[in-house]
This record gives C-alpha cells, sequence and structure tokens, in this order.
C-alpha cells in the first residue's frame, strides 16, 4: 500500500469500525460522510443505490441528517477535492436525488417514517460566500428540505 492511502474494504467492515468506535466514544461522537457518485467507496457500496444496506445498518446509531447534493465532478478518494463537490439543490450536475434518497435515513426496512432524527439540516459547507449570499440559494435549499420533510413525514 502506499504511503497515504487506505486499502478499500467492505461496507461491513465500515459498519464494524463504526460499531466500536460508538462504543469506545458514544454515538454523539461519531460521524460518517457519504460523498457517494465521486468517491472510492468499500466493496458493496459503489454508489448510492447501495444506501439502503449501510442505512439499515447505521439507522439505531443515526441522531442527525444532513442532506446534500453532490456533482461526482472529481474521482478518488480523501477530501472534497477528490470526492466531488456540493452542488445546489436545483444543480442539474446533481447526483443524487434527494428527496428519494433521504428516505433511505429517514424510513425503516418497511418504509415507514422513524421520526428518530434529532436534527435534520443541509449540509453546503463547500459554498462560497457570493452563493450563500444570494436569495435563490436559501430558497432553493429551503424547498428541497420542506419536500423532504413532506414526503417523509417530517410534519407537526
Amino acid at each position: 500500500m502506499e504511503k497515504g492511502t487506505l486499502p478499500r474494504v467492505s461496507w461491513e467492515e465500515i459498519v464494524e469500525h463504526l460499531d466500536h468506535a460508538i462504543k469506545v466514544a458514544g454515538v454523539d461522537h461519531v460521524g460518517l460522510g457519504s460523498d457517494f457518485d465521486g468517491a472510492t467507496m468499500p466493496f458493496g457500496m459503489e454508489d448510492a443505490s447501495k444506501l439502503p444496506k449501510l442505512t439499515d445498518a447505521l439507522r439505531p446509531w443515526t441522531i442527525d441528517f444532513h442532506v446534500a447534493q453532490n456533482d461526482g465532478s472529481v474521482f478518488g478518494s480523501g477530501d472534497h477535492e477528490k470526492t466531488g463537490k456540493h452542488c445546489l439543490a436545483t444543480d442539474p450536475r446533481g447526483k443524487l436525488n434527494i428527496v428519494r434518497d433521504s428516505g433511505y435515513w429517514l424510513r425503516d426496512k418497511q418504509g415507514k417514517v422513524t421520526k428518530k432524527m434529532k436534527h435534520i439540516c443541509w449540509d453546503g459547507c463547500m459554498f462560497p460566500n457570493e452563493v450563500l449570499m444570494k436569495q435563490q440559494t436559501w430558497n432553493d435549499i429551503l424547498s428541497a428540505m420542506i419536500e423532504v420533510r413532506n414526503q417523509h413525514g417530517w410534519v407537526g
């Protein structure tokens, strides 16, 4: 293995690692990002269509859900420069179906709404300030979040 590279492992090994970290540090101190459609993913998690396997395994621990869109523009692994960039909710280059893919986390195996998330927010950490200063950016983000809420039972 080259210096600075990680071995490619199975998604089950990732879940085992997270389980250990949660047992050691506690659920409030462990996080997992999912920059699919651009990153070098574990075996069995090659693209976002495999999300149900991972969400089923991690759902018992998941308390925060960050909704985002990824353009899959750069292929590799590591930081955002290699894994693709967050893009606006309405960007035609977006690789995720925001509402459908959010349901993998917000519903159980039978498709029932769980309402177990403490927080649902938009993850746009890579947007430049000039994008964040535009009202339309926030209108589009809010529209996507409202649609996620409406489709997955977060009303009331």
